[in-house]
């Protein structure tokens, strides 16, 4: 398309050309009119030619943005089918939590990131292992109290996603806040997720800064959201394997005791017997003992 109005463009200045040296020798006035004509044509056809190249690259643009904006959507909707698998396949709770920090990191490309646990002893929410993008001595200084306050109530009675921007340099309250729990990280920007188990909180999603160095928007909050289900699946999961775990173990004990007192009642009914053989014979009509063994008790 260009090409072609190029063309056009210095055919119609070949024509001027021409026509000016004609008039410059014949003097024809009529020459100069066509001349003139064929100059405002050439305009025309440039105006046309400049607004069809602007137009082309507006849409060029577009579809660019169209492909990005699609490819995205096709990341993301491949890692939340990795996600829904992948679940299926774990075989432990540590696993669990490794694979979901991971996808929560690659979901949202998250610098940081790690799933807070209410530790019931202290009232104190810390990170569960593993954590994303952080350092153990890292993750052992980040220790939010439950009670710290009206921000902490909110994270924790909150079911839908709360995210901060430019929280290094905000002047409220909020970022106040978030600065003296995370300041040796340095964040300037926050994605926070409460996941539920039934009707009660069991943990917080904390998101820190996008790898591209973008903000957090509402498209980071719908999949922190959805990323949240997956979570409060495998809290529940990691709870029954523990309480599966215990019963397990007493139900072990339970057998060693049995076990032990069988054992026990066993060798009382060895002594008796033995006690037994001991004794002299009186009389024919007795029944002797004396052909049995300790192993023929024991197996009788």
């Amino acid at each position: 398309m260009r090409n072609a109005i190029g063309a056009s463009l210095l055919l119609h200045v070949g024509l001027i050309a021409g026509l000016t040296s004609a008039f410059a020798v014949t003097g024809h006035i009529w020459l100069m009119m066509i001349a003139a004509g064929t100059a405002v044509d050439a305009a025309i056809t440039g105006y046309i030619g400049r607004r069809s190249a602007r137009d082309g690259d507006t849409s060029t643009a577009a579809l660019r943005l169209q492909a990005r904006f699609l490819q995205e959507k096709l990341r993301e909707l491949t890692t939340l089918h990795d996600i829904a698998q992948g679940f299926t396949r774990l075989e432990s709770p540590a696993a669990s939590y490794r694979y979901l920090v991971q996808k929560l990191a690659d979901l949202l490309q998250l610098k940081r990131g790690a799933l807070f646990m209410l530790d019931e002893e202290s009232l104190e929410l810390v990170p569960h292992e593993p954590v994303y993008g952080m350092s153990n001595s890292e993750a052992s200084q980040l220790h939010i109290p439950l009670s710290d306050g009206e921000l902490t109530q909110r994270f924790w009675q909150s079911k839908e996603p709360i995210y901060y921007n430019d929280v290094n340099v905000a002047a409220d309250a909020d970022a106040a806040q978030i600065r003296e729990w995370f300041g040796h990280l340095k964040p300037r920007s926050v994605i926070v997720q409460t996941v539920w188990v039934g009707q009660q909180p069991v943990g917080i999603i904390f998101g820190f800064d996008k790898r591209d160095g973008s903000n957090f928007g509402a498209e980071d909050s719908r999949l922190i959201a959805i990323l949240a289900t997956q979570a409060s699946v495998a809290v529940n999961n990691s709870r029954l394997f523990d309480q599966v775990q215990l019963d397990l173990d007493v139900k072990t004990a339970l057998l060693q005791e049995i076990n032990h007192r069988v054992r026990n009642n066993l060798a009382a009914i060895v002594g008796l017997l033995s006690m037994e053989l001991m004794r002299p014979e009186q009389g024919s009509a007795t029944v002797s003992y004396t052909h049995l063994t300790l192993p023929t008790i024991l197996r009788v």
